[in-house]
């Protein structure tokens, strides 16, 4: 049990904990916008999505789902999205976690 949670704590603080600390940051001493601080934020598990697909040579669904999504976002804030439809889309997506 104890092996477990220890292989779970580095995703934990990389996938959870550091993406809220980054956002909370970004939002508090930076002029990032709704669409700029999530995008900062996601920086860390998608960081962590590629070097797991380079490590384990292989992409889980999980992975591919959260590259997927951080990919979306970050084409639809280049492509000017209006801030309202993506938070949207993010809490959308969150509710039906």
């Amino acid at each position: 049990m104890q092996r477990s949670l220890r292989a779970l704590l580095p995703r934990l603080l990389i996938n959870a904990a550091l993406p809220i600390v980054i956002y909370q940051l970004c939002r508090a001493h930076t002029s990032a916008s709704d669409i700029e601080a999530p995008l900062l934020a996601s920086a860390p598990a998608a960081l962590w999505g590629f070097a797991e697909v380079i490590r384990r040579w292989s992409l889980d669904a999980l992975a591919l789902f959260t590259l997927a999504r951080i990919a979306t976002a970050l084409l639809f804030a280049l492509l000017g999205g209006d801030t309202r439809l993506f938070l949207v889309r993010e809490s959308t997506l969150t509710a039906a976690r």
